[in-house]
């Protein structure tokens, strides 16, 4: 088991300072799974993991990089694994797609990938090491796999009118939003009442000397007073007895509680935001209708998986389970 564990981490780790090099043919026929018989290699996944390899290089180093870089060609193989068993199937029910739409989605990727003409296609996929066949190849499969899982979401149906009711009554109060005000506070004790009075009159006659008076009794001296966004159903009581109408720009005077006299401004007001059916029912529906196609994709994968023989050739790396 050592030996085929320094052999898995050799294989796997192959490549890690050649994101642009061709694949060297001796390493990527290297024989990772079987399923069924048909040989999961190394070679096979390669290419769709060039990308999130160069980014893990960017975020991880040393054994954490190493660990990383397994785990994600550990979930490849077992996609890849996955797809064979999809193809298998829609082969064996006879399917097959038109071999125009399978031109039209070569046109598509190219197009996708800043190519503008077949032959620009055919030299990007060339330096890449590839042919424009077995790009087709691949599309096609790919193709399949969507296919088939969308197939099976079809048989169990999107949700119904009923099904969206319910749930949007569970995610209610996630969709709601109690509306928040951002406040600026001036504080004096309760027993200053000389200043408290000159406050009041000074701002009430002129607004604008706010910020004088911030300097010398706000919370953080020196500031207008802002001590941030809150929302509305958490503020203080005798705050949110005062404000009974909210207005940006407002000032409310005097307003007594247990640790003083405060001053409040309104710097920010956001209004509070009631989840309503039919204008979030969309969002609702189209989160339920990706549960549903991920439930159905993962139960038919595991279903042809049930009646298929797997075999790997190495450890599953350290938390990672297979399916």
């Amino acid at each position: 088991m050592k030996k085929f564990a320094k052999i898995y981490i050799l294989l796997l780790c192959w490549s890690i300072g050649t994101i642009a090099a061709a694949p060297v043919k001796g390493e990527t026929d290297s024989v990772l799974a079987a399923v069924n018989g048909e040989p999961v290699t190394l070679g096979e996944i390669l290419p769709s993991l060039q990308d999130r390899e160069f980014r893990l290089r960017s975020a991880y180093s040393g054994k954490a990089l190493e660990q990383e870089i397994l785990k994600l060609r550990f979930r490849a193989v077992e996609e890849l694994i996955d797809q064979k068993l999809i193809v298998a199937d829609f082969n064996s029910k006879k399917l097959y797609i038109p071999r125009q739409e399978l031109e039209n989605e070569l046109d598509r990727w190219g197009n996708y990938i800043g190519c503008h003409s077949r032959k620009e296609l055919e030299e990007r996929v060339r330096k890449s090491g590839s042919t424009l066949s077995e790009l087709r190849k691949r599309l096609e499969k790919r193709m399949i796999v969507q296919i088939m899982r969308r197939r099976e979401y079809l048989l169990a149906g999107p949700p119904s009118p009923g099904d969206l009711l319910r749930r949007f009554k569970e995610e209610k109060k996630k969709l709601s939003f109690p509306g928040s005000v951002e406040l600026a506070l001036l504080r004096l004790t309760a027993d200053d009442q000389k200043n408290i009075e000159r406050i009041k009159n000074a701002l009430s006659e002129n607004p604008a000397q706010w910020d004088q008076f911030a300097a010398l009794y706000s919370l953080t001296p020196g500031t207008n007073g802002s001590i941030g966004v809150v929302e509305l159903d958490k503020l203080r009581s005798e705050f949110a007895k005062a404000m009974k109408k909210i207005a940006e720009k407002k000032i409310y005077p005097a307003v007594k509680t247990a640790d003083g006299v405060y001053f409040i401004k309104v710097l920010k007001y956001t209004p509070p935001r009631r989840a309503v059916f039919k204008e979030h029912a969309p969002q609702i529906k189209k989160i339920m209708e990706n549960e549903i196609y991920r439930k159905c994709s993962a139960e038919y994968a595991q279903r042809l998986r049930d009646g298929a023989v797997i075999e790997y050739f190495f450890p599953v790396p350290e938390g990672v389970k297979k399916k």
